[in-house]
């Protein structure tokens, strides 16, 4: 090993005689993981999806953010960061990631869009209301949505049944089945 934990006890130690070991404290946890716990939404309603939804269930979530699937250990249908190294999978991956933010199944669009502006394309699925979501989720074969807190929704049909609110983010289960991709 390198020592260098040794090195961050010394310096919280050392910070103590200062009064400001709370404040390297709360640095290190921030920035440090030495427990398994989770720290943004995410990460949170991820944690709340492995403690409480069945094994078997499948989500749909944002494009971006990956605390959701590594701390849900569900699947999810479509995740930026999970790319395959594998022509058919990549594919594959386009097509969810094209359905996810509303362009057409194209590799080029796909690819223009994302260079000019990621985040704004990927800020497509959260402008998405509850309808609009559970087609997605049945298309992608999942019975579950990760979306913002907040959605529209047309009372007369309720397609989602929201389970569970973290900060910005809830879980909702689609109320119809799920017909796969």
């Amino acid at each position: 090993k390198s020592g260098h934990s040794g090195t961050v006890i010394v310096l919280v130690v050392g910070l103590s005689g200062w009064g400001i070991q709370s404040q390297a404290g709360d640095w290190l946890t921030t920035h440090l993981r030495f427990t398994e716990r989770p720290r943004a939404d995410d990460e949170r309603l991820g944690d709340w999806c492995r403690t409480h939804l069945p094994a078997d269930a499948r989500l749909i979530g944002p494009p971006g953010p990956k605390g959701l699937r590594l701390w849900a250990r569900r699947p999810l249908m479509f995740n930026r960061a999970a790319s395959p190294y594998h022509a058919a999978g990549l594919a594959d991956w386009a097509r969810r990631y094209c359905d996810h933010v509303g362009l057409a199944e194209s590799s080029t669009l796909l690819a223009e869009a994302y260079l000019a502006d990621r985040h704004g394309l990927e800020a497509r699925y959260d402008a998405l209301d509850a309808d609009s979501l559970a087609a997605l989720a049945r298309r992608q074969g999942a019975d579950h949505v990760v979306a913002n807190a907040v959605l529209h929704e047309s009372p007369e049909s309720p397609a989602l049944d929201r389970l569970h609110v973290e900060g910005t983010l809830a879980v909702y289960r689609v109320t119809t089945p799920a017909i796969g991709y």
